[in-house]
């Protein structure tokens, strides 16, 4: 292997400064070779930043990866270069074992069991506590919604509250979410919504998956992406200017607001009811 040091970053156009602003950290392990791909060649992890089909020699461009973990690669970084074949082989050798350490996790944003568990510990046993509560209702998200989550439960004294469908009652759920998905402009997001939805329907205990009328935090999140959506910037691009934004559009949220949704539940159970379950016009 040789490394290229220096602001040109080698397999770029000779004589263009590569700056930080050229990429974006977000490193994992796959099957094939990808900007964000680690290995591990003579104890030393590894991580492309460069593919061959980037450079114009059609070599693969990677830095070492616990130097430069968790943000771009400045300018003054070490970039090795090897062929593809070498760093294929590396690869392959060290794939599988580097996929099991703790300390290469990939970073993510998604919630996960264990966030939602500290969260819990955090926050939810003790207002509960305080609060003399010991039922909860839980929505049907993986890291909500599994055997770890129902123990943890069980271990505060906290129940689950939900129903057990019937097999004709899941038969007509499934109905009406295939009527739900019918404009889906894409058969797969259709598979996936379906398999989703009905892979639900088996969790016990179980709660509807769609209930937007009465699902207030769903109702939150339509205030904030709305907040977002319409503020002169519009959408962000970059993940992290769309974290920021996130936070402010919470914030923004006046705590009437909230107590506002919250006294309307009695009225909107009314109305769901008046409707047989149905979607009432009032709030569609």
């Amino acid at each position: 292997m040789y490394f290229w040091a220096g602001i040109s970053w080698w397999g770029k156009t000779p004589g263009v400064a590569w700056t930080a602003a050229d990429m974006k950290v977000c490193w994992r392990h796959t099957k094939n070779l990808c900007v964000g791909t680690l290995f591990e060649d003579d104890g030393v992890v590894y991580r492309i930043v460069e593919t061959r089909a980037g450079g114009d020699d059609r070599n693969v461009s990677y830095v070492d990866h616990f130097q430069f973990p968790d943000e771009a690669v400045p300018a003054h970084a070490r970039i090795f270069v090897s062929t593809h074949g070498e760093v294929r082989r590396w690869h392959a050798n060290s794939r599988a074992v580097l996929a099991t350490r703790d300390d290469l996790q990939p970073p993510t944003a998604m919630q996960d069991t264990a966030k939602t568990l500290q969260i819990y510990a955090d926050a939810l046993y003790p207002s509960l506590r305080r609060l003399g509560i010991n039922s909860i209702v839980e929505d049907n998200a993986s890291p909500h919604n599994n055997a770890t989550i129902r123990a943890s439960h069980a271990q505060h004294g906290v129940n689950i509250v939900g129903y057990t469908a019937t097999e004709d009652e899941k038969e007509e759920i499934r109905e009406l979410i295939r009527q739900q998905c019918v404009h889906y402009r894409r058969e797969q997001d259709k598979r996936a919504q379906m398999t989703k939805q009905t892979r639900e329907l088996d969790r016990l205990p179980s709660w509807p998956p769609n209930s937007p009328d009465l699902n207030l935090i769903e109702i939150v999140w339509s205030w904030m992406v709305k907040s977002i959506r319409d503020s002169d910037d519009g959408w962000p691009s970059d993940p992290e200017l769309l974290k920021q934004r996130v936070v402010e559009a919470w914030d923004s949220i006046p705590l009437e607001s909230f107590r506002e949704l919250v006294r309307s539940y009695r009225f909107r159970l009314m109305a769901i009811h008046s409707a047989n379950g149905d979607r009432h016009p009032q709030f569609a």
